[in-house]
Order: structure tokens, then sequence, then C-alpha cells
């Protein structure tokens, strides 16, 4: 990819890499200075964990930023860089999302760069053919960003254990009776439609590997060592066939580990996470609930206009027993909480929600200002308040760790987390 504008790069060095960041922000909202400075941090714990080198010598990471009005935005990675097509916003409204967009790009430095099939490094553009492992080049990979996080220190145990609680929600939404090969093969036809899940279950399906083998293992030999290993067999010239990765990864492991590749991966069995979480000393519950703060609304109780970018009420009836005591009526449209105006949907509306619950307490005042229309179709803007009180929320694949766990768990977990 080129990105032809106005200069304004830094370089990062990382075990002797160079790094570049190109920027565009066309308001000057954000600076390559400051990306470079959030991610820099994530990109030492790439380091660290891939062993303290880079197969690279050079990587470029190019960011446009737009001030359009976007619902749909990411990143496409290249062989030595990464294309970022983002909103524009200041870099402290980026949080966490920029760094895992970077961690995730970055780690494509491995796999599919030094490790790929025939179908991939001889890719045909014209008549593309995929390959069964996408569990591989974009699960792992993901896995790997999350993980490479946590075990450097950058998130807790319980921020992690949150980005795959989510992953189990996203990824309950499609098919799990479908072996995920199959849905490799099929992503750009028959499984077009399951492809996200890809960055869901294949991340899943990643850290349940490496549990199977911290615990073979006796905690010496995980995922990094396997994918390192798989490098320095395959690197960036040499292809793997497609159905034989399967046996070459038995091989250079345990015949327990073909077992879970095939049942797992390669059959259409459903992963039992259950039965993984419980070695680190995680409970894993399939529906749970918490007392937690709520703006009142629920995913159930809106409606958006996407041409308007809004949020509003189109379900009072399965408000929450806040959104009731505020008197939220259908069809008020959001417009302010606590004095604060709405973000119109987008990126930012997450970071301000966000915002919003980690500032509430119990029995102070909690203030929404929505534009409401009479019968006589009059609007007008009007002040709900109620004083603030926490309300039972369902949480599904709920992710806790356990009071006591024994010693086994204990270690297994450090050898997964490094905490």
């Amino acid at each position: 990819p080129i990105l032809y504008c106005e200069a304004d790069t830094t370089l990062i060095d990382v075990a002797g890499t160079e790094v570049l960041v190109s920027v565009y922000s066309p308001n000057k909202l954000v600076t390559a200075k400051e990306i470079a400075a959030s991610i820099k941090e994530v990109l030492m714990a790439q380091r660290d964990y891939l062993g303290g080198s880079l197969p690279v010598d050079k990587y470029a990471f190019l960011f446009y930023f737009t001030d359009e009005p976007v619902t749909s935005y990411g990143a496409l990675e290249h062989s030595y860089s990464s294309f970022y097509y983002m909103p524009e916003m200041p870099i402290s409204e980026m949080g966490q999302q920029l760094r895992d967009f970077a961690a995730h790009e970055f780690f494509h430095i491995v796999t599919p760069l030094n490790i790929h099939s025939e179908e991939i490094g001889h890719f045909d553009f014209n008549n593309p053919k995929m390959s069964r492992h996408l569990w591989l080049y974009e699960g792992m990979t993901e896995y790997f960003a999350g993980n490479a996080q946590v075990k450097g220190g950058l998130i807790s145990t319980q921020e992690y254990l949150g980005m795959l609680q989510e992953k189990l929600q996203i990824s309950s939404q499609f098919l799990d009776t479908v072996a995920f090969t199959d849905i490799s093969l099929g992503a750009l036809e028959q499984y077009e439609d399951q492809y996200y899940n890809v960055y869901q279950k294949g991340a899943l399906i990643g850290m349940c590997l490496d549990i199977t083998l911290r615990e073979l293992s006796d905690g010496s030999y995980g995922v990094q060592n396997m994918m390192a290993d798989l490098s320095k067999m395959y690197g960036m010239d040499k292809s793997f066939k497609d159905e034989e990765l399967f046996d070459v990864i038995t091989e250079l492991t345990y015949p327990e580990v073909g077992d879970f590749l095939n049942t797992y991966v390669g059959g259409n069995t459903p992963l039992p996470y259950a039965d993984y979480f419980i070695k680190v000393g995680v409970q894993y519950a399939l529906m749970d609930s918490v007392m937690d703060f709520s703006l009142g609304l629920s995913q159930q109780s809106i409606g958006v206009n996407f041409e308007e970018g809004t949020i509003f009420v189109q379900n009072e009836e399965t408000l929450n027993l806040f959104g009731k005591a505020l008197e939220l009526k259908n069809g008020d449209i959001i417009k302010k909480i606590n004095g604060k105006d709405f973000p119109k949907l987008g990126p930012e509306l997450g970071t301000f929600i966000e915002a919003i619950l980690s500032e509430m307490k119990v029995g102070e005042p909690y203030s929404v200002v929505v534009k409401r229309t009479s019968e006589e179709e009059e609007s007008r803007e009007v002040e709900l308040t109620a004083e603030i009180f926490k309300v039972k929320r369902a949480v599904p694949f709920n992710l806790t760790l356990m009071e006591q766990p024994n010693e086994e768990q204990l270690r297994l977990r450090k050898a997964w987390l490094g905490q």
C-alpha cells in the first residue's frame, strides 16, 4: 500500500527492526508521535513474546483517519506493513482498540508471512483458492495479540478475561457445528457470512490449544514455541501442504494435540470451553448475572437511525428498572447524559458510554436529555432525572477467577498468562 499525504512520520526501533509510523489526520487531531508512543510498549511486549527478535528488518504502520461519519472501519495486513482506516479522534479517545488493532496486524509477521500453505504462498489473485487454516493465520494471530499484552503486563488478568468473554459471546452467534477447516475453505463463498468468527472462535481455538500444550509440557511449551518451531521449519519462502499441517504439528508436539486438531478444528465437535478454563482456575458460567450500573437502555430497548447517527428508545417495555425510573418513552432520542453531548453512532460512542459508567456512584443524581415528540408531532428537549442505583444484568459466558484454585491450576495459569 502507498499512503500519499503531507508527511507526518516517526520511527521506532524494536529489537533492531525499523518500524515506521505514518499518519494522515485531516484536522491534525492525532499525530504519528502520539500513535508511536501508544503502540511502542505493545510492540516491545510482542518482541519479548517472540523471543527477543523479529523476523523482519523493516515494518510500516500506515494510518488514514477520516473526519467523515463511518460505521465500518478496520485494518489490512501486508507482508511488511499494515494499513488502518479509522475515524479521526484524539489519541486519548482511541483507547485499547488502537493497540489491539496494531498488535494483531503486527503479529502477521509470524503468520502468514513465515508460516503459510501453498495456497497462500502462491496466491492466485484472479482465481483465489482458500486455505483450510484461517484458524492459524487469523485466529492464532488474534490470540497472540491479546495473550502477548497480558503476558507483558500491559493489561490485567481480569481485563484479558473480559476480552475472551467478549469473543465467547460473539462467537455464540455463529455456526458451531461445522468444521472450522470447512468454514475456512468456504470463506469466500458458502461461509462468507461466518468470516468474522475467524477472529472470535479462531482465537479461542488458539487459547485452548495453548492450554493443552502447557498442560502436556508441564508449562514449558505453548503455542508461542509451536509457532516459533513452525517458522524455523518453513519461513518466508517455503510453504506447507494444506492437508498435511495437522500431522506436522502432531509430530512436532504430542499425539493429544493431533486429537485436539482433528476433533475441534478439523471436526464438527464444539469446543468444551469449561473443561479448558477449569484447568487454569477460571470459572466459566454459560449464563450468569451481576448487579451493575446502567444507562437505563439495553440492546432490546433501542433503535438506531443510521442516516442521522442517533439512538432512540424503540421498546420501552424492555427498559431495565433504571430506564423505567427515568421514565424514558418510545421515540425518545438521546441527546445528552449528565450534561455531556451524546455522540453520533461511531467508535467514540463506546468510549463515551464507558466513561459515563465508570463515573457512576450509587445515590448520585443522573440526568438524560432526550428529544421527545408529542402526539401533536411537536418536538422539544426534555430532561429526565433519577438517583443512580444498580440493576441486575445478564452476563452470558461469564469468566471469573476461582476463589480457591489448587496449586496445579495456579501453576498452569501462570504458564498461560505469565501472571
